[in-house]
């Protein structure tokens, strides 16, 4: 389906010449702007053909948030997760929507993770790989090695 036959579905919902591909700026101005109830409205477009998009369903669960929807906060939690599984935001996002739908140890469970993935980020990959340490950084390729000391 183009940006054209979406647009088509969408005349009587969006601006004249508001196409597809508009949509997510859409969804963050409107949260930005406070008007959860149109975030979700333009984000649930946006999704439904571009349903791996992480930062939209971030998005979107942070609109459920400001209106107090802690049930469709989860959901949109749980599709950042299941889009990003390495995502600390979206386990973070998810622990807090759980807390606020009383299920602690569930809550407490993402919160982990959350920390887990945390910690890997900060460590990097450097610390991550295995094999043998380098004792110096290597040198960029054209740079003279210094002179020797006598």
């Amino acid at each position: 389906m183009s940006d054209l036959d979406l647009c088509a579905d969408y005349v009587d919902i969006l601006p004249h010449g508001f196409c597809m591909r508009d949509l997510l700026a859409e969804g963050r101005w409107a949260l930005t702007e406070r008007r959860p109830a149109h975030t979700i409205s333009v984000l649930r477009m946006w999704l439904k053909e571009h349903r791996d998009d992480a930062d939209a369903w971030g998005l979107l669960g942070q609109a459920c948030f400001q209106l107090g929807d802690w049930a469709g906060a989860e959901a949109a939690a749980r599709e950042a997760v299941r889009a990003c599984p390495d995502s600390p935001t979206a386990w973070r996002n998810l622990a807090v929507a759980l807390g606020r739908l009383d299920r602690g140890e569930e809550a407490e469970e993402a919160l982990q993770r959350a920390a887990e993935l945390e910690r890997a980020v900060s460590l990097g990959p450097v610390a991550q790989r295995s094999g043998p340490k380098l004792s110096a950084p290597p040198r960029p390729v054209g740079n003279p090695a210094p002179a020797p000391r006598r």
